[in-house]
């Protein structure tokens, strides 16, 4: 029995469906824009003769960042082939992730790896995929890997991997003394410039579908790109071309909410200009609101033995030197033509 996932964004939620076989899958997180599912080992794997199945969609709209527990193990099959078999399908404007853990082929082990990937148009998938040829101290078994990746029903890309230890796989142009084969797809999403290394290689995929990057190397923990943060790079939206890269484009970048009369765009600087009028036609009025209140307390006043300010003709109010108030918080008090009577 196969190990099936799907998920489908329902009235602003994602519904899971899942169904168990030799993987288990974990539902760990659920939320409005994504959920998260883990996939777990049942029994022993990957031992002669087991035939893993995992078939996973994701509806239009919705977000699966999918990850192994741990990683595993092709053991010796006395004898005996196993196989391993993954079909991942991508909806109209969705997103799908998956962080794989290692793929250890043992000695003795013969191995069939199936990878078959269909994304939409605008479909989005992360994946990283590691291979590591035998445990510590051996060689080996054989592994058979075969990947397809399309788009939009196309191809972009098709490998076929024939890795045995008792032929080519240590010659020259081959993988020679590596055993570690590392790979990230990133498949409608930009590849992050960080990852991008001299010590890993990268390749463009058919017409522009994205970009895969491998590393080959004798130890995992030496490979940049299992470092990769899978789950968050998905998230970053596919950079269309852009006029200023010398396409007509369209630019993904967030555009200003339309704006009425007189509101400024926060985006854009206001000219010097502009600001001193503005900062005088409030000073116009914080002037007539203090100087009519200036006028009130004049006239509790009267009769106390003490000099006040006389009204004059400046137009910030009876003596009062109107107040500008910044945006910073400091109050400048700008020159005016008008004196307190007396001076």
């Amino acid at each position: 029995m196969s190990t099936t996932i799907a998920v489908h964004r329902v009235g602003g939620r994602h519904v899971v469906r899942l169904r168990q076989g030799l993987l288990r899958p974990q539902a760990v997180a659920s939320g409005p824009d994504r959920c998260r599912v883990g996939l777990l080992a049942t029994t022993a794997l990957l031992l002669g003769g087991d035939v893993v199945e995992l078939d996973v969609r994701v509806g239009a709209g919705a977000r699966l960042d999918l990850f192994d527990v741990a990683g595993t193990v092709a053991y010796h099959g006395r004898g005996a082939s196993s196989a391993w078999h993954v079909r991942l399908a991508v909806a109209e404007g969705a997103t799908l992730t998956y962080a794989g853990e290692p793929f250890v082929v043992g000695d003795g082990a013969d191995v069939t790896r199936t990878l078959q990937l269909d994304v939409a148009e605008d479909a989005a998938a992360v994946l990283r995929d590691t291979v590591v040829l035998g445990r510590t101290g051996q060689t080996g078994g054989c592994l058979r890997s075969r990947t397809r990746l399309c788009r939009a029903g196309c191809d972009v890309l098709v490998e076929d991997q024939r890795l045995d230890p008792d032929r080519l796989r240590t010659a020259p142009g081959l993988l020679g003394a590596h055993r570690v084969l590392d790979t990230v797809t990133w498949l409608g999403v930009v590849r992050p410039d960080p990852w991008v290394t001299t010590e890993v290689t990268t390749y463009a995929l058919v017409d522009g579908a994205g970009t895969l990057a491998r590393w080959l190397g004798g130890s995992l923990a030496d490979s940049p790109l299992h470092r990769v943060p899978v789950g968050e790079v998905a998230a970053l939206p596919h950079r269309q071309p852009r006029a200023e890269d010398g396409d007509d484009g369209d630019d993904l970048r967030q555009q200003p909410e339309p704006r009425g009369p007189g509101q400024q765009d926060p985006g854009q600087v206001e000219p010097a200009v502009n600001r001193a009028q503005r900062r005088g036609q409030r000073a116009v009025v914080e002037g007539r609101q203090v100087g009519q209140q200036q006028r009130q307390r004049d006239g509790l006043a009267e009769g106390d033995g003490q000099q006040h300010p006389q009204p004059s003709s400046g137009r910030g109010g009876p003596g009062v030197q109107p107040v500008v108030r910044q945006p910073s918080g400091v109050h400048l008090r700008p020159p005016s033509s008008s004196r307190a009577a007396g001076s």
